[in-house]
């Protein structure tokens, strides 16, 4: 990306996030439980304008088109 990119919105760009790489493992397994808050798996993702948010990653189809207006892209 070109820093034109990120002027245009960095509280839209993840620039590095963490995520659950067992997709086996429940909400309740204790191997994956630091992921969880209230019985909910979120994910930390880190935005170009500083700001880390939680995520929930649901099944999304491959085929988006990369839309700026978005809450990320």
């Amino acid at each position: 990306m070109k820093t034109f990119d990120f002027a245009q919105g960095p509280c839209t760009k993840v620039i590095q996030g963490d995520w659950i790489w067992q997709s086996n493992r429940g909400d309740s397994d204790p191997r994956s439980v630091w992921h969880n808050y209230r019985g909910t798996a979120l994910t930390e993702m880190l935005y170009a304008d500083g700001h880390v948010a939680a995520y929930r990653f649901y099944n999304v189809p491959g085929n988006l088109v990369p839309n700026p207006l978005y809450l990320f892209w």
